[in-house]
């Protein structure tokens, strides 16, 4: 017989079964879009992924400036594009907001901008 706890929160309530990539053709650097991918494939058992997703970017760093959230009510997302205005690194989170049962995580290290401008002096 199967205990009724295993019934109410069975052991892989909150794994990491949408699996979060950076898109192929996204360079993670400020200032710039990021896209990621979501690939559903390992939460499609069970009934499935339950709406809404809450997608979340948030910094790992300083006091929590650039923390960035949209919810999607009425269809799950296969990309999820965003800016950020400082390097560092980002923890992207997508999770079911009601059903609590699957969800996935990619940190994220985006660099600064590649341009810099060289000194020089006018002699």
């Amino acid at each position: 017989m199967v205990a009724r706890i295993d019934t109410v929160s069975p052991l892989e309530v909150g794994e990491d079964r949408i699996v979060i990539t950076l898109d192929p053709t996204t360079l993670a650097i400020e200032g710039t879009p990021i896209a990621v991918l979501f690939d559903y494939t390992d939460a499609d058992e069970d009934g499935g992924v339950v709406l809404p997703l809450l997608v979340s970017v948030q910094p790992a760093f300083g006091n929590g400036e650039g923390f960035q959230q949209k919810t999607f009510r009425l269809t799950r997302p296969r990309q999820f594009t965003f800016l950020v205005d400082k390097a560092g690194q980002y923890l992207i989170t997508i999770r079911e907001s009601a059903h609590n049962k699957w969800q996935g995580r990619l940190l994220l290290d985006v660099d600064g901008n590649r341009f810099t401008l060289a000194e020089g002096r006018a002699q």
